[in-house]
Parts: structure tokens; C-alpha cells; sequence
């Protein structure tokens, strides 16, 4: 059994390897210029042998797979709810969110300490790995050296001892609600809407002022030509301000109204308080968070954590209720969404159904999917 040394800088590695002798195994789950040069120190010396984090990672890829999308699946069911579907890691995609990097890593870290002899050294930048390790080495009685530096600390104490991340969330979405043209139902037809809701992006705005969605194509011009009431709900995915001024002066196909276009103030002030709420006491989690007998609880916790401290649920809240009164203010026959499983399609999909559970709502998989996208994988 080997003892953990956790570390991202090498003068405090240096000075806790000083004087000791023994086998020396190392890994590094980083790419930073500290990071290489700890990697560097530790090939110069004739004790230390470094583990090839791509073979190891390589050969418990689709085990692991299985196991994380089996693991959040059943988390995602025994949490399932509005303020939980409000957190990005629900959606498992490995690529947007740490928690299922953090856990293959911490999975392989103690896979390597009960096989290996001498210190295990990791070099890792996570604060959330480092917090699960230090935890398992603690109730496995495990020797373990914390060496990693953290962030800074002032403005970790902001982040995570004040609402200033759903606090700078309304800044901006009342900003963005003042600035969007306001919706207003026409009343001269009976005739239900298509809702074409999707990510809007700049590429999606020709030069020519017209619109060519980024995943549904030229499907507002075939709706246009259609005749059919139609409208865009646009989620803005990058640079709103040059994207809602193309929107307000475009000569676009159908009209596209931003999600900030819906919300009242009062829309805005419930959300903002529903996330405040969940940063001062984040909820209370149910159901096992293990894989194979290893208890994942720290790092499930300190994402939640991360999730109701930062400004994305108070961001999806406020889609929601802008979905919401989507739903109120027009009749929808239909809604089509691109689908990757993501936290906002959630709340597009939780605030239509809870005012017309008869409208239609297809996700349309708009890409091709390999074995890595466990987002799309359901469980």
C-alpha cells in the first residue's frame, strides 16, 4: 500500500522528498508549467518512475463509462427535481463539467494505492480530487501530504460565503431583459405555435441580415414560407450584445426573441432568491454515491457546492420561468429544441409542460454521438 503525496509546485515537493529513499511513483493529471516541472525533478532521480496516465486511463475507459453513467443516473433519480436538474453536472457530459474527471481520476488513484509499494505522487491543480483523496486516505488510514496550493483566498470567500454568483447572474440577465424587445402575443389567430428554441450563436446571423440556425438550418425559412405561426425562443450561448443587436435589426425569416424577452421582474427577482436560497442552504442529497464500494460523497457534494455558488442555476432558474410564461402567453402546438441532454433544455421542457402538458416537445439530435458523450447516454 503506498502512501499520497498530493502536489502542483515543486519547491514544497522538493523539500517533503528531502532525505527520503524509497520506490517513487508519480502522476501527472495536469499540463501546466509547474506541473512539467515537477514532472521534470521527478525523472531526474533514479528512485521515481512515472505512470503513463493515457495507458492507464486507456485501459478502464469503457468500464469506467459504464459505471459513471450507472453512478449519475442513479443519483439523478433519487435527487430528481427542479433546483437539481438546475445544476450542469446532472447532464454527466464528461467535457463540460469536472466531476466526471475528478472521479476517474480519484477512482484510479485508489486502484494505484492498493497495488503499489512506496509514495504515490499525483499532480493534480483540482481542489475537488484533492479534497476526495485526503478524505478516502483519511477513513482508510492512509498516510497523505496535501502540497497542492489552492486558489486565491479572497476570492474563494466571495465565491463561497456570499450570493455574489446568482447576484451577478440578475445583473446581467436585468440588463439583457432592459435591452431585448419585448414579446407581445398576437391575438388575431387561434392557431398554435411552432417554437423553434435553440442556442443562438453569431455564425447563425448571415451578412445578408438573415438567419440560418447553427443546428436546425434553413428551417425558419421553410417555416416562413409555410405560413405558420412560428417563432425562435434563442438561448444567446456567446457575445449577447452583438447578438441581440442582429436580432432587433435583422430582416430575419421569423422572428427571434431572446429567453430575457419573457421575464417580468418579478420572474427575475424569484429566481434570483430561489438560487440565493440554494447557496445559503444547498439541498439535501439522496440516494448511494459510490462506485464499486468507493465513496464518491466528497466530490458530489463540493459540485453541488461549485453548482449553487456560481451564476449557471440561477441562469437555468430564469429560463424556466421564461419558459413559462412562453407557455402563457401563446398557444404551442409544438416546440423543437437541439438536444444534448443539457441543464437548459431541462428547464425549456419543466416550464412548458407545467402550463401545456398537451403541447408537443421533440428533441432533435442534431450530431453524431460516439461512446464519450455520456451525456446522451441514459441511466
Amino acid at each position: 500500500m503506498s502512501s499520497v503525496i498530493l502536489c502542483n509546485r515543486l519547491g514544497p515537493l522538493k523539500r517533503a522528498l528531502r532525505n527520503r529513499t524509497g520506490p517513487v511513483r508519480y502522476l501527472s493529471l495536469v499540463q501546466t508549467k509547474d506541473g512539467q516541472a515537477v514532472r521534470d525533478y521527478l525523472a531526474d532521480r533514479p528512485d521515481a518512475e512515472e505512470l503513463s496516465k493515457d495507458a492507464l486511463f486507456r485501459e478502464r475507459a469503457e468500464s469506467f463509462r459504464r459505471k459513471y453513467i450507472t453512478f449519475l443516473g442513479n443519483l439523478n433519480i433519487g435527487n430528481h427535481s427542479l433546483n437539481w436538474w438546475s445544476m450542469p453536472f446532472t447532464n454527466k457530459n464528461p467535457m463540460t463539467t469536472s466531476l466526471c474527471r475528478d472521479t476517474s481520476s480519484f477512482l484510479l488513484i485508489v486502484n494505484l494505492v492498493g497495488e503499489l509499494d512506496g509514495r504515490l505522487v499525483i499532480i493534480t491543480d483540482s481542489q475537488d480530487l484533492n479534497a476526495q483523496v485526503k478524505d478516502y486516505c483519511r477513513k482508510q488510514n492512509i498516510d497523505c501530504m496535501d502540497l497542492v496550493a489552492g486558489p486565491n483566498p479572497l476570492r474563494n470567500l466571495v465565491k463561497f460565503h456570499t450570493p455574489a454568483g446568482p447576484l451577478k447572474a440578475f445583473i446581467r440577465t436585468f440588463i439583457l431583459r432592459l435591452a431585448s424587445p419585448p414579446f407581445r402575443a398576437q391575438t388575431d389567430s387561434n392557431e398554435d405555435y411552432v417554437i423553434v428554441s435553440t442556442l443562438l450563436h453569431p455564425v447563425a446571423f448571415r451578412d445578408d441580415n438573415g438567419f440560418h440556425d447553427s443546428y436546425f438550418g434553413p428551417l425558419a425559412d421553410h417555416l416562413s414560407q409555410t405560413g405558420r405561426k412560428a417563432l425562435v425562443f434563442g438561448v444567446p450561448a456567446e457575445q449577447p450584445w452583438a447578438q441581440l443587436k442582429k436580432v432587433k435589426s435583422g430582416n430575419h425569416p421569423l422572428k427571434i426573441y431572446p429567453v430575457e424577452s419573457f421575464l417580468t421582474l418579478k420572474d427575475l427577482a424569484a429566481s434570483t432568491w430561489a438560487a440565493i436560497k440554494l447557496a445559503l442552504r444547498p439541498m439535501r442529497l439522496h440516494g448511494p454515491m459510490e462506485i464499486d464500494g468507493v465513496d464518491l460523497g466528497c466530490l458530489v457534494r463540493r459540485s453541488v457546492n461549485d453548482a449553487v455558488h456560481s451564476g449557471d442555476v440561477m441562469l437555468n432558474l430564469r429560463l424556466h420561468r421564461s419558459a413559462q410564461r412562453l407557455a402563457k402567453s401563446l398557444g404551442i402546438a409544438r416546440c423543437l429544441y437541439p438536444y444534448e441532454n443539457r441543464s437548459w433544455e431541462k428547464m425549456l421542457v419543466l416550464g412548458i409542460r407545467s402550463v401545456s402538458p398537451e403541447a408537443s416537445l421533440v428533441g432533435y439530435q442534431h450530431t453524431s454521438v460516439t461512446r464519450s458523450h455520456t451525456n446522451f447516454m441514459l441511466g
